[in-house]
């Protein structure tokens, strides 16, 4: 092009951006038919796609027809050349981006003035949704390979949803448009699905797993219902919904019904539908639910017009008003509410709708629970209370609410004790300070860390630990699981806390919780670096107490051969007897632990000692049935006769846990079926007892004499 003509095109330019594309559109509209056909196409599917066009997938997608018959044969194609053409027929409103690979607009104006175009010409969104559809439809009924097919797969059911929701948009009578004769063929029926649709299932699964939010559409065997559901495809396939003799009850591979994927993820519309075909009234609480945590308002108030009862408990939350609180949809909370909704229910991770909402920050709910009529010291669930759900999220501004509500900020309950523990733990050093400067006593002992020092130590949460303890807390109260703040630590594996604990005088050796000491704690938890230290500020490895009866026991019932030879090597004592399986070899005998039960024998264990409710360690592995563990014991010399615990004789013990395995190898050694415990029951009478028959049947070609009544005798 010359200068002079550029400057006479210049000349003639319209006025405005608008009037610019309208002379572009009807410089389109007087083309060959031929090109006219493939640019509206071409722009079509621009306008509408969810991601953009490869130049192969464009060219291919404007030469398919899709009113065309399925065999019909694919047209020749040159991409390379094609898509130079189409662009150019385009007029410079499509360009290609090369160092993506892709074609797109020419700039983000061509795209606002074709949506403005509405009826106008071809291209409008409704008419491109409906292009687009049932081209994506069409490759995936066609046997032809296609570079569609990818996007096809993963797209045409937001096209077909789009569509739908267009001409509804629109009013009037529809009819004749709400029809995809394309769509009808490729979802088969409501109980059968068509082999296209089949294809598509599998290799949706094949590349996606159940990872992808479709997964919820899978059902055994396939049913297209669960996939209308869940894409919110109603009036567009009416016939589908209303084939005569529908099961509405199915469920889905995840034993989700028909009507809860509807009304999480659907429409009014279709869980209307399902309904009419009648349902469970588990099914209908569980879509009330479901519905209210999505927000789905239209299909939350037709369920409860419908009588479902709003303060029924389920799933995660609890009941519907605290799924609704969950993700902050107000206007659900206020229809549950308006309808009866208790808002002091308890049940649920969060307890209650004020506790989950507190959880989450969603402010405003927690605002409207309060006004009608939430007690803000209600005491249950994980947290405790609604002041600790909010402390533990670290939501200032919700636990600022509480308390000026009314939140007692001492109030004991839940797995942290108190909301000042459910901070600490948290490690949100600001709700902390929060709490301590509206009142919260910093040595107040509940829950399961004991105190809110307990509770942070556990958690690693160093800067939160040194905030109590710089206000004030005792750094040696017993109480909770791990009995003392240093034994939350010791279990919680962080170096710092224990060491900053015993650096502000933590007292090494005290004895509390389930194991015992800081120490016993440490050794169960498997943490050599702190067992250690411990040891290294000086804690007694031979002190009894806990579940385990020593430290080394811990570590021994657990299999943690580098604490047990660590412990050894620092004075352990190998046959200290305590805990609830006697000493340190019968709590490794009873868990299978081979390495460590080799270790303790050779470190001196005596292979006959005698402990508390399973004897010997022998006692113990036949128990548990442990066969690998009761032959080393046998071959390092234990007397398999020792009367000791509450079974009596090792084969008792076997012979009442049901371990056939174990009754062989014992009385292939010799072990004696006439010996009693100290009730007087032998080991026939305690299998009797349990039913183990195989046993009974072998102890009995063993037995010498009668033992007395064959009843067996109540341990």
């Amino acid at each position: 092009m010359r200068e002079s003509d550029i400057r006479t095109r210049l000349g003639k330019l319209p006025k405005g951006l608008t009037g610019v594309y309208d002379e572009i559109v009807n410089s389109i509209k007087s083309q060959p038919d031929c090109n006219f056909i493939l640019v509206t196409r071409a722009l079509k599917w621009m306008l509408v796609s969810k991601r953009p066009l490869t130049p192969q997938q464009l060219i291919t997608a404007v030469q398919l027809n899709p009113s065309l018959s399925l065999e019909s044969p694919a047209p020749p194609q040159d991409s390379v050349l094609a898509v130079e053409l189409l662009i150019h027929s385009c007029e410079g409103l499509l360009l290609l981006d090369t160092a993506l690979n892709v074609v797109r607009f020419s700039h983000l104006s061509v795209q606002e003035y074709l949506e403005m175009q509405n009826e106008i010409w071809d291209v409008s969104v409704i008419n491109a949704q409906r292009f687009v559809s049932e081209s994506c439809l069409w490759t995936l009924q066609s046997p032809l390979e296609s570079p569609l097919y990818s996007y096809a797969v993963y797209n045409w059911f937001h096209h077909c949803r789009s569509y739908q929701d267009l001409i509804l948009s629109k009013g009037g009578d529809t009819k004749d448009q709400l029809n995809i004769p394309l769509l009808n063929s490729f979802l088969g029926s409501f109980k059968q699905a068509s082999p296209s649709y089949l294809k598509w299932e599998f290799w949706m699964c094949a590349r996606n797993g159940r990872s992808h939010p479709l997964s919820n559409a899978l059902s055994t065997p396939a049913c297209p219902a669960f996939l209308a559901a869940l894409i919110g495809l109603g009036e567009l396939v009416r016939w589908f919904w209303g084939q005569e003799g529908n099961d509405m009850r199915i469920c889905n591979d995840r034993g989700r019904s028909l009507l809860a994927v509807a009304s999480k993820h659907g429409t009014e519309w279709i869980v209307a539908q399902i309904l009419k075909g009648g349902v469970g009234i588990k099914d209908v609480q569980d879509a009330l639910y479901l519905a209210s945590k999505a927000g789905n308002y239209d299909i939350t108030k037709l369920l409860l017009d419908r009588g479902t009862d709003a303060n029924t408990i389920s799933r995660k939350y609890g009941t519907a008003l605290a799924a609704a609180a969950s993700k902050g949809r107000h206007a659900v909370a206020t229809l549950l509410l308006d309808r009866g909704a208790d808002a002091n229910i308890i049940g649920g991770e969060y307890d209650t709708a004020l506790g989950t909402a507190a959880y989450w920050g969603r402010v405003e709910i927690v605002t409207l629970l309060l006004d009608r009529g939430a007690d803000v010291n209600i005491i249950g669930g994980e947290f405790g209370t609604a002041l600790g759900a909010a402390a533990y999220g670290g939501e200032l501004e919700a636990a600022t609410l509480l308390l000026n509500r009314g939140a007692d900020v001492n109030i004991i309950g839940g797995e942290f004790g108190t909301a000042l523990g459910a901070a600490a733990n948290g490690g949100i050093s600001e709700a902390a300070t929060l709490l301590l400067d509206r009142g919260a006593g910093v040595n107040i002992i509940g829950g399961e860390y004991g105190t809110a020092l307990g509770a942070a130590a556990y958690g690693g949460e160093l800067e939160v630990a040194t905030l109590l303890l710089d206000r004030g807390a005792d750094v040696n109260i017993i109480g909770g699981k791990y009995g003392t703040a240093l034994g939350a630590a010791a279990y919680g594996g962080v170096l710092a806390v224990p060491t900053l604990l015993l650096d502000r005088g933590a007292d090494v050796n005290i004895i509390g919780g389930e194991y015992g000491t800081a120490l016993g704690a440490a050794a169960y938890g498997g943490e050599l670096e702190i067992a250690t230290l411990l040891l290294d500020r000086g804690a007694d490895v031979n002190i009894i107490g806990g579940k385990y009866g020593t430290a080394m026991g811990a570590a021994a019932y657990m299999g943690r051969l580098d604490l047990v030879a660590l412990l050894l090597d620092r004075g352990a004592d190998v046959n200290i007897i305590g805990g609830e399986l006697g000493f340190a070899m019968g709590a490794a005998a009873f868990m299978g632990r081979l390495e460590v039960v080799t270790l303790l024998l050779d470190r001196g264990a005596d292979v006959n000692i005698i402990g508390d409710e399973l004897g010997t360690a022998l006692g113990a592995a036949a128990y548990g049935g442990e066969l690998e563990v009761a032959t080393l014991l046998l071959d390092r010399g234990v007397d398999v006769n020792i009367i000791g615990g509450k079974f009596g004789t090792a084969l008792a013990a076997a012979a009442y846990g049901g371990q056939l395995e174990l009754v062989t190898l014992l009385l292939d050694r010799e072990a004696n079926p006439d010996l009693t415990n100290s009730l007087g029951s032998s080991p026939r009478h305690l299998a009797k007892l349990q039913g183990h028959e195989a046993i009974i049947d072998l102890l009995d070609s063993k037995y010498s004499v009668d033992n007395g009544s064959d009843e067996p005798t109540v341990m």
